[in-house]
């Protein structure tokens, strides 16, 4: 599931887990990028071999970034799963120092988390506002303090999206 250097693009999907992300990972490596999928939920390799079917449905518990980058390399294509815990500013700057060590290069950034609450401020408990600050905005302006560094050196003109 690991290379430890790549000629290709390299791109960083945050939130690569499930749904969207997950899909836009693949779709990733499938157009030749090498992709770390990222998210806070990983699977112990010595798991993988009871989830049945693979891969796990998309949208359940059961896929995190062990088995999508797991997925990626058995379609032939180059993945490489590195956890964040997108409310750590440490964890965030890890992922990037990973990266970094073991690619040299940032290419592209996605960052496809974002934590969600539906309802009126006045039943909004103010922990979970800031659980919302803490992965929407400031992990968002973490990762592209960390990020942009090398993003500006890419070959490729560096690029960054945000999924809203």
């Amino acid at each position: 599931m690991s290379t430890s250097s790549t000629t290709k693009p390299l791109a960083i999907v945050v939130g690569a887990s499930r749904g969207i992300g997950r899909q836009v990972a693949i779709d990733l490596a499938k157009a030749g990028y090498h992709v770390i999928v990222s998210a806070k939920s990983t699977t112990p390799l010595s798991s993988l071999t009871t989830i049945t079917p693979f891969p796990p449905d998309p949208n359940s518990p059961q896929s995190t970034i062990t088995t999508v980058a797991l997925e990626i390399t058995s379609l032939g294509h180059s993945a490489t799963a590195i956890p964040v815990d997108t409310t750590s500013q440490t964890s965030i700057e890890n992922l990037v120092k990973e990266t970094l060590s073991l690619f040299n290069r940032i290419d592209l950034l996605i960052y496809n988390t974002g934590a969600i609450h539906w309802g009126p401020i006045s039943s909004t408990p103010l922990k979970k506002f800031l659980l919302l600050q803490r992965v929407n905005p400031e992990g968002l302006y973490t990762l592209l303090h960390h990020a942009l560094p090398s993003l500006k050196l890419s070959p490729l003109g560096g690029r960054i999206i945000v999924v809203c």
